[in-house]
């Protein structure tokens, strides 16, 4: 029998407002450099999950047509912080296998994504940490039932219901918060869209 196949939250702030934290170059588009970011991440789920089954939670116009474009599902942000997003995407899912996967991850690769949803698949929860082990860039569960509480040391906070995957994924854990996270993401290679939203000679 095929496994049941996963869904995927994605919430991704619009773009304006997002990254807030984030010091880039002043040539850096960076809402433009968001974008990219979001549309990598959500091309690489494409390839691992259907469409239908992604769920992107954005008011961000560009990313919803893009989203529409791939016959990718959209929910509003009810603009209450990431957490809210998240249950107003997780709302809309099927019963089965979801995931939260963040979008700020620009150097996801197919098969790192692969790896921790195949492992998530041996606990009834689980979660990925970031690379720096304190925060959460993946939280699966079995049965739909997620309690999200992103933000700061974020995984020691899930950690209390659901299982810590114990691998070393580098192009999914590398999330970008700070200017050392880009340089770091850069080196593992972003995706084509991020890649060209900042050119090398900046």
């Amino acid at each position: 029998m095929m496994p049941i196949p996963w869904s995927l939250v994605i919430p991704v702030k619009e773009a304006d407002a997002a990254k807030s934290r984030l010091i880039t170059p002043l040539s850096l588009d960076k809402p433009a450099f968001v974008r990219a970011m979001a549309m990598d991440v959500l091309s690489v789920a494409l390839e691992l999950v259907p469409a239908p089954r992604i769920f992107l939670v954005s008011n961000d116009s560009h990313l919803t047509q893009f989203a529409d474009e791939q016959r990718i599902r959209t929910v509003a942000d009810p603009r209450a912080g990431l957490n809210e997003a998240i249950v107003a995407g997780l709302a809309n899912v099927p019963a089965g296998p979801v995931a939260v996967l963040l979008a700020d991850v620009p150097a996801l690769r197919l098969e790192d994504l692969a790896a921790a949803l195949a492992a998530a698949r041996h606990h009834s929860a689980s979660l990925l940490a970031d690379a720096e082990g304190t925060g959460t860039v993946l939280l699966a569960s079995q049965n739909a039932r997620i309690s999200p509480s992103f933000g700061a040391y974020s995984a020691a906070r899930h950690a209390t219901w659901a299982t810590p995957l114990q691998l070393e994924l580098p192009h999914l854990q590398r999330d970008v918060d700070r200017a050392e996270d880009l340089v770091q993401a850069r080196a593992l290679g972003l995706g084509p869209r991020t890649a060209a939203a900042w050119p090398a000679a900046m």
